[in-house]
């Protein structure tokens, strides 16, 4: 199946502690394995995680293409981790959390590819959208496990 959203990009709306939004309206990515990822209007994200550091070359929280794919992945996976993956080894084996890593990148691919980019500039971006990938892949097992924590204390 070829990744694709159904719906235009979303809106939202920055709250007043200058950090977080509110999703305005709902977003639905289709990945390439078939499975729906949704977040819905009303929903709260602080954006990418991305250090402070590589803003310069990866953009901030809010900016570049994989915006669309970070509040997915957000709203629709790491929320959700599962409440057995508590430990260093669920959560950095995780098959859930390497499918929500997977869909993040498959995301922003599918923003850079609408946007029509010639070969130098596509490449450069994908080149980010890689980044942000491997550096989920390091290190979001910690924010996957505080996910799956609070899942099990029935917090979220």
């Amino acid at each position: 199946m070829t990744p694709h959203f159904d719906c235009p990009a979303p809106m939202v709306e920055f709250l007043p502690d200058g950090v977080n939004v509110i999703l305005c309206s709902d977003i639905r990515f289709y990945d390439s394995l078939g499975r729906i990822w949704s977040a819905f209007s009303g929903k709260r994200s602080d954006g990418a995680s991305i250090p402070r550091l590589l803003w310069f070359w990866l953009g901030g929280p809010y900016n570049g293409f994989h915006r669309d794919g970070a509040l997915l992945h957000d709203d629709a996976a790491y929320l959700f981790a599962p409440a057995n993956e508590v430990t260093f080894f669920t959560a950095l084996f995780s098959s859930e959390r390497g499918a929500a890593d997977r869909m993040i990148r498959e995301a922003t691919i599918v923003r850079i590819d609408q946007a029509k980019l010639n070969w130098f500039c596509r490449d450069w971006e994908v080149s980010k959208a890689d980044a942000i990938y491997l550096g989920l892949r390091i290190g979001g097992w910690l924010a996957w496990m505080d996910h799956a924590k609070q899942n099990a204390k029935g917090k979220i």
